[in-house]
């Protein structure tokens, strides 16, 4: 109001105020549009830096490329993405950060847990970071399923050490002011990990995956059908 503004019309809505339990952080917007896309992003880029992927970016682009089909057909993911370039891990202006819908980014957090399974022991400081935050980022994730207990210290506990590890990681890896400009993203992750109840019982994916399965059904490339 200060700076001009006007109230959301939700306001107007008879018991709805800040401190009411009517308004709920967000999944797909905070973690698989924020924290997870920034992470996979520095992951990934990660990769395109590693010799034994290929000789330059573009051919460690395409081998993990390869890897994650790989990991859709084994797994079969309905929500992939349809290709993977450079810019869509390190784009030509902004920040490191994987370019995908929320559906896409939240597939792919089982196939960074491979990969870094995968990785042999010694580990850097980098490496190790990455793979702890990693780990944990993947058993945040699990606490979205139905058949998941709440446990919600346990789920706060995971986030507070995937957070840790990303502090470690700034600066070193991921290359990026993507823990500056995805401050708020990370601060409201931990909040929304605090909060009582199961993230997925709040969260847009009911109604947006519902949309963009329609959109996927209904597109064509041209001509009559």
């Amino acid at each position: 109001l200060a700076d001009g503004g006007s109230l959301s019309p939700l306001f107007s809505f008879p018991w709805v105020t800040t401190t009411t339990a009517h308004l709920r952080i967000d999944w797909l917007h905070c973690a698989d549009q924020g924290v997870t896309a920034v992470f996979l992003g520095g992951l990934f880029h990660w990769v395109l830096s590693q010799r034994a992927w290929g000789p330059n970016e573009e051919a460690r682009c395409a081998a993990l490329w390869r890897e994650i089909q790989m990991f859709y057909d084994r797994e079969r993911i309905a929500d992939r993405l349809h290709n993977l370039t450079v810019t869509m891990i390190k784009p030509k202006k902004g920040s490191i950060e994987l370019t995908g819908s929320g559906a896409q980014i939240r597939s792919l957090v089982p196939f960074g847990k491979l990969l870094v399974d995968s990785w042999v022991e010694p580990l850097g400081p980098e490496t190790f970071a990455a793979r702890s935050s990693m780990r944990h980022l993947s058993r945040c994730y699990e606490f979205l399923r139905a058949d998941m207990p709440p446990q919600q210290d346990s789920l706060l506990d995971n986030a507070l050490a995937f957070h840790a590890g990303m502090l470690v990681l700034h600066g070193l890896w991921l290359e990026c002011k993507a823990m500056a400009t995805e401050a708020k993203k990370f601060h409201m992750f931990l909040e929304l990990c605090k909060e009582q109840g199961r993230p997925s019982s709040s969260w847009n994916y009911r109604e947006e995956s519902f949309g963009g399965s329609v959109a996927h059904q209904a597109h064509r490339r041209g001509g009559f059908s």
